[in-house]
């Protein structure tokens, strides 16, 4: 199945320097990013996350015309688009961006669920997955709410 993962997923797994977390959890998919969403990593001031690449993840091309339509960015709305042109699966966190989605008709999940996916999988165990949390928390500037991270860790 194709996975096309958002700006802010992808940027906290590199600032957390848990990219390989990432990549495990979905080593059976085919990963995307749109060319909106590697313009925004670009644009970053952290240098993990200006310079990415990776040979997993592939860039591809999408529309964003559904950001205003939804008061998204573009590149959740590149997202958005690619999984529904694509039949792809979207990993996305911002609030906004998942009811596009669901306007959309679009099946996604957020940072958290790949990481409660990683325990599931046993990649992971308990203690891993509260670490990764604090490190995309706190070095990867995600915001899980401690409810979610009581949610994720059970």
């Amino acid at each position: 199945m194709k996975v096309v993962i958002d700006t802010s997923c992808i940027s906290a797994f590199l600032c957390a320097g848990r990219l390989g977390f990432l990549l495990e959890v979905l080593k059976e998919h085919e990963l995307f990013i749109t060319e909106q969403v590697l313009q925004e990593l670009k644009n970053c001031k952290n240098e993990k996350v200006k310079d990415f690449s990776h040979p997993r993840i592939k860039i591809a091309s999408a529309e964003s015309a559904i950001a205003e339509k939804y008061g998204i960015h573009i590149g959740e709305a590149s997202v958005i688009s690619f999984a529904k042109e694509q039949g792809a699966f979207a990993i996305i966190d911002d609030k906004k961006a998942r009811q596009a989605a669901i306007g959309e008709k679009v099946e996604f999940a957020g940072t958290a669920a790949l990481i409660k996916n990683g325990l599931k999988k046993e990649i992971i165990n308990k203690k891993e997955a509260e670490e990764i949390i604090s490190g995309l928390c706190e070095n990867g500037r995600l915001y899980l709410s401690n409810e979610i991270r009581e949610l994720v860790c059970e």
